[in-house]
């Protein structure tokens, strides 16, 4: 069945700040990850993927209560069709006056979406009572153009995408930029208390996630599915579950 799970986002002290959202899909013991259990699935599992979680989000107590942003996903396929966003945004309006904290969403970077397209779209997600936030920038179609694109109230930069890299001139770009517009940086997959001294001019301004934080932690909904309340013939059940035993 499909559940969720959070992972706590935290300031340089540890104080916990936020939580991002994730998918999680439970066969027996074993809980596997959406880069598994949704590979090479079509835009209408991405689809049914994106509306079951943020309606499992709606129906978690822990989340409606808390008091600091929800960090929640969207898929590439889910952002560039109307059809499909516009369902999308539903569930956001029908929840967000009933929450304690605000709902944020994560734009992808694999999503090619650019200019008047892309900020339409995201203006459609904000007026529908969510707040935005650039994903894993440094990747894919998440860079200083996008950055500058939008009125965006956070970026989260990949960690991963520079660990490697010699020229980080990009990164010091983002940063100031950043830094002049008032957007929250937060650092994703931080795995070691080293990776923070490349990031002098943001350390103690910046927010963290990762495994030197906090792990993500499976959470109980009153709405698990996949297998359980999703009908045999949902897509993600057709494609995913059929003939796994």
């Amino acid at each position: 069945m499909l559940r969720i799970a959070t992972q706590t986002v935290h300031t340089l002290d540890g104080t916990a700040v936020a939580s991002e959202v994730l998918a999680r899909l439970q066969i027996g013991n074993r809980v596997i990850t959406p880069p598994m259990f949704m590979h090479g699935c079509s835009p209408e599992s991405w689809y049914a993927l994106d509306i079951e979680v943020i309606k499992m989000v709606g129906t978690a107590k822990e989340l409606i209560e808390a008091t600091v942003p929800t960090f929640i996903n969207i898929s590439a396929a889910t952002l560039e069709n109307d059809q499909y966003l516009r369902a999308f945004c539903q569930q956001i309006a029908l929840q967000a006056d009933k929450r304690k904290g605000s709902i944020v969403v994560e734009i992808p970077e694999k999503s090619a979406l650019s200019g008047r397209e892309l900020t339409n779209k995201v203006d459609e997600i904000k007026f529908a009572g969510a707040r935005v936030a650039i994903d894993d920038f440094g990747r894919h179609y998440a860079t200083q153009d996008r950055l500058e694109l939008h009125d965006w109230e956070f970026c989260k930069i990949d960690l991963a995408a520079f660990q490697h890299q010699k020229n980080l001139d990009w990164l010091d770009t983002a940063i100031r930029y950043a830094a002049r517009n008032g957007i929250q940086l937060i650092m994703e997959k931080l795995e070691s208390l080293r990776d923070i001294d490349v990031l002098s001019p943001v350390k103690n301004t910046a927010w963290y996630q990762g495994y030197v934080y906090a792990r993500p932690k499976l959470i109980d909904t009153p709405n698990c599915v996949f297998g359980k309340r999703l009908p045999a013939n949902a897509p993600i059940v057709r494609e995913h579950l059929v003939g796994t035993g």
